[in-house]
């Protein structure tokens, strides 16, 4: 399995925004608010350089949290630089 490409990395860490934490219900989610084309970073790219930053690189926060009433709640996820 390959990694994370720095130029999708890159990318990413341009668009976050300091104290700013993006929330969204899927990786795809969070890439389209961040405004990256789904035609030039896939949600596998996306979502490896997500974890890269996070787990390797130390950049990001990256986690997951639920959200909804019991019993309908679903897991989002949540970036932000750190």
């Amino acid at each position: 399995m390959a990694g994370s490409r720095q130029e999708v990395r890159h990318n990413v860490l341009e668009r976050l925004e300091p104290g700013v934490t993006i929330k969204g219900g899927s990786f795809g989610e969070l890439r389209d608010q961040l405004g990256i084309a789904r035609e030039d970073v896939s949600n596998t790219q996306f979502s490896k350089a997500v974890r890269s930053l996070h787990y390797h690189h130390d950049q990001i926060t990256y986690g997951r949290e639920w959200s909804g009433e019991p019993g309908e709640q679903t897991k989002g996820h949540y970036i932000s630089l750190r």
